[in-house]
């Protein structure tokens, strides 16, 4: 990555074990997408419910070359109380964008080229 990873925490107070985490899904996603040049993360928890406790929002964008995936994982009704799986769903959220780009990106491809399978 070219740029070091920002990590923002908005209505909480910074975490050394969740931005650990967050490196670690960096990690794998950089497996994926050798050619990531920055990421920023900003994790925030928005109300503080007395029936649904805490929640947790995760705002992800990762910039390659020639664009960028932007993921913003708000909880369900029923909230996150875990940051950890917000942040993991998060960035399963942006693999998921990636493949389905380059899922286009081959179609269009292989429609210019005009092949047919």
């Amino acid at each position: 990555m070219q740029t070091p990873l920002k990590v923002d925490f908005e209505s909480l107070q910074p975490s050394t074990p969740l931005t650990e985490e967050i490196r670690k899904e960096l990690v794998r996603l950089e497996r994926l997408i050798p050619r990531v040049i920055g990421c920023h993360v900003v994790v925030r928890e928005p109300h503080r419910h007395q029936q649904s406790g805490r929640q947790f929002e995760i705002h992800v964008r990762v910039t390659v070359p020639g664009g960028e995936f932007v993921v913003s994982h708000n909880p369900p009704k029923s909230g996150y109380d875990d940051p950890y799986r917000a942040v993991r769903n998060a960035f399963n959220r942006v693999r998921r964008q990636y493949r389905e780009f380059v899922r286009k990106r081959r179609f269009v491809r292989r429609a210019v080229n005009g092949e047919t399978s």
